[in-house]
């Protein structure tokens, strides 16, 4: 049976070509169906049908060598293929929230000073208090701390009860 469209090097082919510059044009390769890939990365076995034998055909532009250039591009278009169908694609991690963020960095804060957040001691009289020190340890960190931004994230660890005392 003739087949053509886009197909995937074989493990050994990419091996060989990492090694040398150019290699024997290779005789079988993988369908780029995504079934094939799947078994790949799942490590299941490949079933015969899922080799095909390469042949020079009737296009007359087949070559007696390939070179790692040659089989790259390619690669990227099967991939492109291989996403343009109904194939399922990782979803993409969300970033943390910029609130959870400041709170863990004030909470890390205040143990790194040698604080436990459940129970602060208390604020001597005319001295500063440990919040006073969380903020200065964190001041350098602008892109997630102002002053009003810190006086919110205390206000919604101390809220939830995650800082308790300290007054």
């Amino acid at each position: 049976m003739d087949y053509y469209g886009p197909v995937r090097a074989l493990t050994e082919t990419i091996s060989r070509l990492m090694i040398q510059e150019e290699i024997p044009h290779p005789t079988f390769a993988l369908g780029s169906k995504p079934e094939v890939y799947l078994k790949l990365l799942t490590g299941q076995g490949l079933a015969p049908e899922d080799i095909i034998q390469l042949a020079p055909g009737h296009l007359d532009n087949w070559k007696e060598t390939l070179s790692i250039t040659e089989l790259l591009i390619p690669m990227q278009s099967i991939k492109y293929l291989e996403r343009a169908k109904d194939f399922e694609q990782p979803r993409s991690v969300k970033p943390r929230p910029r609130t959870a963020t400041q709170e863990a960095m004030v909470l890390e804060a205040i143990r790194e000073l040698g604080h436990d957040p459940g129970a602060l001691p208390s604020r001597p009289a005319g001295h500063p208090g440990v919040k006073k020190a969380v903020f200065a340890k964190l001041s350098g960190r602008a892109d997630l701390f102002t002053d009003s931004s810190f006086t919110k994230t205390w206000g919604r660890l101390r809220a939830s009860g995650k800082i308790v005392g300290g007054e």
